[in-house]
């Protein structure tokens, strides 16, 4: 959060990335995923995977900082500060069902825009209205919610024309704000079975993203493991032994 409102302070369009375990997998798999990723301000880590592969790596994240938490806690923060916000992206009627909600939650929040455009080819006149609509509202703030990677990629390309000083693709979360779905209970998310009880709401859709990131994270560690057992060694024995 204090990143986010020295950004704000700043002024200049920027962006940020939550990224989870698919982002990781569609970033080796395309190329320009990755310079987006290179693009932004900085990026967090939306799944508890990422946290127990640094550590066994001999390297520390701080914590998972989720997709679905970030929009609450951005527009508390809007709230306390008088920051206006723009929400982007969700089904018909996601962006103003998530708006009201955020509202009633934070009273004195700000939400200056709502749109949820037909998001064509690069170029299309669509890009220009959309940006005419986001800097006509003049928002602090853009929370997106257009899928991944289509938001992380609609959002290095467009940021600067939006001249929005802080965009971050939020994923599922304008349907969480909206009431459209529900969060796994806290004690489910404390054991780290979160995942589980999204594959329950959504299994078609789901199940097979998550197969694939169970394969694609199994052959990341494989293929890694030969360095990390002996830079885990190497630590073991400490500086200067061999």
């Amino acid at each position: 959060m204090d990143r986010v409102v020295a950004l704000i302070g700043r002024g200049e369009p920027s962006y940020f990335i939550t990224a989870n375990l698919n982002y990781a997998m569609l970033v080796e798999r395309m190329p320009e995923l990755a310079e987006v990723t290179r693009g932004a301000d900085f990026i967090v880590s939306d799944g508890g995977p990422f946290l127990r592969i640094a550590a066994w790596k001999g390297g520390r994240l701080p914590e998972r900082v989720a997709g679905s938490d970030l929009t609450f806690d951005l527009c508390r923060i809007a709230a306390e500060r008088g920051y206006r916000v723009f929400l982007l992206g969700g089904g018909p009627g996601v962006g103003d069902a998530a708006a009201e909600n955020l509202r009633r939650r934070y009273p004195g929040l700000d939400v200056a825009g709502v749109a949820a455009p037909a998001i064509g080819e690069p170029g299309g006149a669509w890009e220009e209205e959309l940006a005419g609509r986001i800097r006509a509202a003049a928002p602090h703030l853009l929370l997106a919610g257009l899928g991944m990677p289509k938001g992380e990629m609609v959002l290095a390309r467009l940021h600067r024309a939006w001249g929005v000083p802080v965009s971050v693709q939020v994923g599922m979360s304008l349907d969480l704000a909206a009431g459209r779905i529900r969060r796994a209970s806290p004690w489910v998310q404390r054991m780290g079975w979160e995942t589980l009880h999204r594959i329950a709401l959504e299994p078609r859709r789901l199940l097979p993203r998550y197969s694939r990131n169970f394969v694609f994270l199994v052959r990341r560690l494989l293929a890694d493991l030969p360095t990390d057992l002996a830079a885990r060694a190497s630590r073991r024995r400490g500086p200067g032994r061999t």
